[in-house]
């Protein structure tokens, strides 16, 4: 099979931009990694975080630039906006540094007070989803210059600001080629900033259905903008994470929001929906456990008197010991034996009315397993559904 499949061309897209679907385990970072190193002009790849442009950086062993959008279009921004440099919040929770003791670990507390649910939506939240929305053609929904680049608008105020000027930039500060990495979570104003930066094409790698943090950029139900503003659009093909039966269950609980055949990224071996499972009769000896939200997975780290248990992927081998997270920290991580928590009455309802934000965040959880997924009885009962 052919590693790119051409889709239909979009005439009413942006000619610079061209969209690559990546479905889960197709290798997408390899596949940057490799087109970037073998630039002979020095292009740039635009991530996500600043930890996945190291990681970039790290096994290009520096030889390639890459940084969110925010950092490499900052000499532009500065130049032309007269904005001042601004520091990121830095995670400070111990959950993510070490392990947690026990039920009495105040990492434990620590890790559900700092919830993004427990802060509440402000106007100013608001105002930045609203910003974030602006693809940079017509006026802005507020007026810039009236606004302060303080908390939720630190960093996309100034970048709003620049790309309402035009995005101007001297030569060298620009690049002649981008990549990007999880395009489906950067907003139209996010692309229309990276189209901005680049004085040649840009290639937006990305999974619509990955797309769980949205809500704060103003995407919401709809496909991720760099997507629907692609003039053309591609597919790539393999895959080695999840197999048959769990994957065809997987890309039909998606379908409604986003098609895709699941025979062009299934690996050869078998992923089975093992059947339900009772969590409330014990913690499973090893493996990935998914919550819906940091309340679920303290509840259930607590019902299991559980000791030394990572609350983040990463934190410990899943193919001996267990592992906890919410389902937006296991994206991008996988596990032989992937095991769901129930839901609330509340997300399954919306699972049940085919909510896009529910489907996407049932298909990432289905896709994270390689061996073995185990669904609570709520969900088993829901697939029917689909």
């Amino acid at each position: 099979m052919e590693r790119l499949t051409k889709l239909k061309f979009n005439r009413h897209g942006n000619k610079k931009l061209i969209a690559i679907d990546g479905p889960p385990g197709t290798g997408k970072t390899t596949e940057i990694l490799k087109r970037a190193m073998a630039w002979d002009e020095a292009g740039a790849v635009v991530t996500f975080t600043n930890a996945a442009a190291q990681v970039l950086k790290d096994r290009s062993q520096g030889e390639i630039t890459a940084g969110t959008i925010y950092s490499l279009s900052w000499p532009c921004v500065k130049k032309s906006t007269g904005s001042k440099q601004t520091h990121g919040n830095k995670a400070s929770g111990s959950w993510t540094k070490r392990k947690v003791k026990s039920t009495w670990d105040t990492a434990l507390s620590d890790y559900t007070d700092a919830a993004p649910s427990k802060k509440g939506r402000t106007d100013l939240d608001q105002i930045a989803s609203e910003i974030h929305s602006w693809d940079g053609t017509g006026d802005p929904p507020h007026d810039l210059k009236e606004l302060n680049p303080v908390r939720e608008l630190k960093y996309v105020l100034p970048l709003a600001r620049w790309v309402s000027l035009g995005c101007p930039g001297e030569h060298e500060d620009k690049f002649p080629a981008i990549l990007v990495d999880e395009a489906q979570d950067m907003s139209a104003l996010e692309m229309a900033a990276t189209l901005g930066l680049s004085d040649g094409k840009v290639t937006a790698f990305l999974d619509p259905g990955q797309s769980i943090f949205a809500s704060a950029k103003g995407i919401g139900d709809a496909l991720p903008p760099a997507w629907v503003s692609a003039a053309e659009r591609f597919r790539l093909n393999g895959g080695h994470r999840i197999g048959t039966p769990a994957l065809t269950t997987a890309s039909m609980v998606l379908s409604s929001y986003f098609n895709r055949p699941p025979q062009t990224f299934t690996k050869t071996g078998v992923t089975t929906i093992v059947e339900p499972w009772e969590p409330a009769e014990g913690p499973p000896p090893r493996g990935l456990v998914l919550g819906y939200s940091r309340a679920i997975v303290r509840k259930y780290f607590e019902l299991w008197d559980l000791e030394d248990t990572g609350l983040v992927p990463g934190q410990g081998n899943t193919d001996n010991e267990l592992i906890l997270s919410t389902i937006h920290s296991a994206k991008g991580s996988e596990a032989k034996d992937v095991y769901l928590l129930p839901w609330g009455t509340k997300a399954l309802d919306k699972l049940e009315l085919s909510e896009p934000n529910e489907l996407r965040l049932l298909y990432v959880a289905l896709t994270r397993g390689s061996s073995y997924i185990r669904l609570p009885w709520s969900i088993w009962t829901m697939l029917d559904y689909f």
